[in-house]
């Protein structure tokens, strides 16, 4: 090849990193055949540099034969790439020798790139004047491509951390310093990237002292090989500030950790953001509650119920705080001084906040009607309700809420021993020893309409131990079981009828326990309410 090192050795024997014996001189056959058989490629030149011999090797290594190779300067044969021409020029400086041994980069026979370390040395006759050139070309393209890629990798790596306001770091747990971290520190730690590479003690220094465990504790997750999150306070100038660091330890082929990546965010704004979101949390959640003590406060407890209707049961279960269903029971004193009993069970459209919002207007509503002498009947008090919502909802001649509920209103005169109910999408479930009568409602809703129909007043003649049901469809449409469907009014149905011989206090707890054991660990579907009781 046409580079050369101009160092001077007056040796027959040349000592090399790579070889430990190559032939000074190629006539002798017993040295010839080593350097024949060396895996390195070697090449002979006379001291113009022009190709007097080269081993098996060096023609595998370029793809070239010996009679392409012999008689010719090495780049004649061997084209050097041009982004690699300026630095051919550089290392030779107007000379044909080089002082240094060097990297070289040349297409192969095939057109293919490849990378050689060459080591070239001279060779002196007894007038101490160079006969020729031994080079030891050793192929290193696999080692400077990972070079190379390597090289890139940390170009495009700086690009990046260059544009994310984040800090990335690479950090040598063997040698206790950074081998790299983003000038994004003066920013979010307040100090250069000078203080890390001078190994400051930032823990010590920064972090705030009742903090300094966390991030110590961080630290000792990653030289056991474990990632971890750590959030930790420091502080820049009197101001505290929120860092969210990671790390990832890299560790070698025996599992010992050699480096840790991380990364570190300044959270505070984010930390502000959150305690602000949680406050407004805290603040909702107390007004929820404080709305379900509203919304209890209108439905009749326990003991009201059973004043009432002494075997009698109701269970009624959110599917979140607050519910969109409502239940009532009421003393009604009829125009002529008769006593009447009434209960209701309701099923406002939405459940949650909205839900509630509406369940009380409703509640409040049909608690009007009982002392209203217009109303007459169950029908009477839906065909008001419905009045009523329909002119509340209706904000303009363009614009109205379809909002409503679906309920089912009995009133029972003891007297009479009749049963008047009516129902909007809703119907009165009688059982009567283990035979079930079914009171079906109007398939309307109370709320806006374009239908201007009544509802219907339903009246039946009941019997003593008669049991009386009204419930919600959150029940029924609930899903669970083994196969994950919903519960359905028929399955609904079939249990009430398999716990009849049980009093209704009873059958409520019965009742609350099919239902969780039916939902089971799914989340629950709707707002759930059913009201049984049993006549006199």
């Amino acid at each position: 090849m046409i580079y050369y090192l101009g160092k001077k050795h007056q040796v027959s024997l040349i000592v090399s990193r790579r070889l430990k014996i190559i032939p000074s001189v190629l006539k002798d056959l017993e040295l010839a055949h080593i350097a024949t058989n060396l895996s390195n490629g070697i090449v002979y030149t006379d001291s113009n540099g022009l190709t007097l011999w080269c081993n098996k090797s060096f023609e595998k290594i370029t793809g070239y034969s010996m009679s392409e190779l012999c008689g010719k300067y090495s780049s004649e044969v061997l084209r050097i790439p041009h982004f690699f021409e300026k630095e051919v020029e550089r290392m030779l400086r107007g000379s044909h020798i080089i002082k240094e041994k060097m990297e070289v980069c040349h297409y192969r026979k095939s057109g293919e790139l490849f990378w050689l370390l060459v080591e070239s040395t001279p060779i002196y006759d007894e007038n101490n004047i160079v006969t020729n050139y031994i080079e030891v070309c050793t192929e290193i393209t696999r080692q400077k491509n990972i070079e190379l890629a390597h090289k890139k990798s940390e170009e495009n790596f700086e690009q990046i951390s260059a544009t994310i306001d984040d800090v990335f770091y690479l950090y040598n747990m063997f040698e206790q310093c950074y081998e790299y971290i983003s000038y994004r520190t003066i920013d979010v730690f307040g100090v250069a990237p000078d203080y890390f590479y001078n190994n400051h003690n930032f823990i010590d220094e920064v972090v705030l002292p009742e903090d300094s465990y966390i991030l110590r504790k961080g630290r000792l997750e990653a030289k056991n090989n474990r990632d971890f999150s750590v959030e930790y306070r420091i502080r820049i100038n009197g101001e505290i500030r929120w860092i969210h660091e990671r790390g990832f330890p890299i560790a070698d082929e025996n599992n010992e950790v050699r480096k840790v990546s991380g990364i570190c965010a300044d959270i505070t704004d984010e930390k502000k953001t959150r305690e602000t979101i949680n406050r407004q949390n805290r603040d909702i959640a107390e007004s929820i509650e404080y709305a379900k003590l509203i919304q209890e406060a209108t439905l009749p407890n326990k003991d009201d119920l059973n004043k009432l209707f002494p075997n009698s049961f109701v269970f009624y279960q959110p599917k979140e705080t607050l519910s969109g269903d409502f239940y009532l029971a009421e003393s009604i004193r009829a125009r002529n001084g008769k006593k009447l009993l009434g209960f209701v069970v309701a099923d406002c459209t939405g459940h949650g906040v909205p839900g509630a919002i509406l369940s009380i207007l409703c509640n409040s509503l049909i608690k009007q009607t009982l002392s209203n002498h217009e109303v007459h009947s169950p029908a009477d008090a839906l065909d008001v309700v419905k009045r009523q919502i329909t002119r509340l909802f209706r904000s303009s001649s363009s614009t109205t809420i379809n909002d409503g509920m679906d309920i089912g209103f009995c009133v029972i005169n003891p007297d009479e021993r009749k049963l008047h109910f009516s129902g909007a999408n809703f119907s009165c479930f009688i059982l009567r020893k283990s035979e079930w009568i079914v009171i079906k409602g109007d398939k309307l809703h109370v709320g806006y309409s374009d239908l201007t129909k009544s509802f219907t007043n339903n009246e039946f003649e009941y019997q003593s131990k008669d049991k009386i049901y009204l419930f919600t469809d959150g029940f029924t449409d609930q899903f669970g079981g083994e196969r994950n469907k919903k519960y359905m009014k028929r399955q609904l149905l079939d249990f009430l009828k398999g716990i009849e011989k049980y009093n209704l206090n009873i059958q409520g707890k019965l009742v609350q326990k099919e239902f969780e054991n039916w939902k089971g660990e799914q989340e629950q579907t709707d707002d759930v309410c059913i009201l049984g009781l049993e006549m006199d």
